[in-house]
């Protein structure tokens, strides 16, 4: 998944999201696919694609993904059970979701999460 995310803004409405698409090959042409709305900012898309990490929220929430569709909101809500604060749990998505670890995809006011098909493969 990538994304634009803004970087400054001084001008117009305020964009608080991310916008969140997938290139894709078809036919030998690519295709950008739009996934809608994300969370990233700039600032965690650039730390996380250089490799930091953010602890133990990213471990925990891998373990509750599955290859099947999740409501975002009951995940969200186990991971704050154990403990998490929402701004952790919220860079956790963010930092799986740009390395390729999580799938997003609305569905009306709706977020499901599942684990990539590309990071449940081994070789």
């Amino acid at each position: 998944m990538d994304i634009f995310a803004r970087v400054k803004q001084n001008v117009g409405k305020r964009v608080t999201h991310s916008m969140d698409f997938r290139i894709e090959d078809v036919d030998g042409q690519p295709r950008l696919e739009w996934i809608g709305e994300g969370i990233a900012c700039a600032r965690e898309a650039v730390t996380i694609q250089a490799g930091k990490s953010r602890g133990g929220c990213g471990d925990s929430l891998k373990a509750l993904l599955t290859v099947e569709w999740q409501e975002s909101a009951g995940i969200k809500g186990k991971l704050l059970a154990i403990g998490y604060r929402i701004a952790t749990v919220g860079r956790a998505v963010t930092q799986l979701a740009l390395t390729h670890q999580l799938e997003q995809e609305r569905r009306g006011r709706l977020t499901f999460w599942r684990t990539a098909p590309s990071a449940t493969t081994t070789l």
